[in-house]
């Protein structure tokens, strides 16, 4: 996601929305399938390692007194059941992602790019971390 920072003084609202929608950018036709690239991998990628690791955060009890359930409980609610839980925070921020690349694609086809064009951007995508 280091990548998404080169983007973030051309945020118009700084802020993701805390429960999914698009970031507002602004990109120039020759940035935009570079833009659309990033956002729709870090999208998918974000989304795809908290489908790996939400039952880990679904924590059991340490013991078999009812603090213990309890606080199991307490904790797996705010780790990822709660509506704002870490996990739902963290699920809002992919979807913005991608709600932002899908915003992306359509300005690439303003711009005159092809559904070849964005294919072959997406394909050349590399992380860089």
């Amino acid at each position: 996601m280091s990548e998404l920072a080169g983007y973030y003084g051309r945020w118009e609202d700084a802020t993701p929305p805390p429960s999914g929608g698009s970031l507002k950018i602004k990109v120039e036709r020759d940035q935009v399938l570079r833009a659309l690239a990033i956002f729709q991998r870090e999208g998918e990628d974000l989304q795809q390692e908290l489908m790996k690791i939400e039952h880990k955060l679904r924590l059991p009890p340490c013991g078999g007194d009812p603090v213990s359930e309890d606080t199991a409980k307490a904790m797996t609610w705010k780790f990822v059941d709660a509506p704002d839980s870490y996990y739902k925070r963290y699920l809002g921020l992919a979807e913005s992602f991608l709600e932002t690349a899908s915003q992306l694609r359509a300005s690439a086809r303003d711009y005159g790019f092809t559904d070849d064009d964005v294919a072959n951007a997406l394909k050349g995508y590399k992380r860089v971390d």
